[in-house]
Parts: structure tokens; sequence; C-alpha cells
């Protein structure tokens, strides 16, 4: 054996007895100086997308009846660094269009 698998060929990654006793890993970081706690709750409960699972842009509406997204929001949505979502959340927030 090579040492990255145990006697059964599962990796140190799938084998969970070789997982660390605490969960320090797997703690949230610390909040952020800038923001308040409140912010760095909502940011962890944010679904990834505001999709609410009916698309109208896919019928030829460029602003979706489900989640108020353009067309060009839409479809680039994965390609957005955490920058340009968290505009679009606040711009879908403070108009009431989040409905997830």
């Amino acid at each position: 054996m090579d040492g990255i698998t145990d006697t059964l060929g599962m990796s140190s990654i799938d084998n969970p007895a070789n997982l660390p006793s605490d969960n320090s890993e797997n703690q949230p970081a610390s909040t952020p100086a800038n923001s308040t706690p409140a912010q760095s709750r909502k940011d962890v409960l944010r679904p990834d997308s505001p999709c609410a699972g009916y698309c109208s842009t896919s019928h030829g509406d460029e602003i979706c009846k489900g989640c108020g997204r353009t067309f060009d929001e839409v479809i680039n949505w994965i390609i957005y660094d955490d920058a340009e979502k968290d505009a679009i959340w606040a711009r879908l927030e403070a108009a009431g269009l989040v409905k997830r």
C-alpha cells in the first residue's frame, strides 16, 4: 500500500475514521471586522441562487417573474463572482423580489 489508501481501498478523505475528532476545521470563520453577526448569518442562510423554480426568461421575458433577475443575470449567474452576486441579491431584496 502507498499510505494514501487503507486496506479497504478508502482514502483518508473517504474514511471517516481518519477525520479530525474536533470540528474546528468545519467551524465558520470569525465574523469580519466590517460586518455584523446578522450579515454573516444572512450570508450563510442565503441560497446559492435566487431562482424560485419558475423561470419566465425561458419564455422570452427580459425580467424573470420568478426571481426578478434579468435574462443576462440568469444566464451568467454561475460565472459571477461573489461581489456581483451580492449586488444582485441586494437589489432583489430591496425590491422585495426574493421568494426563497
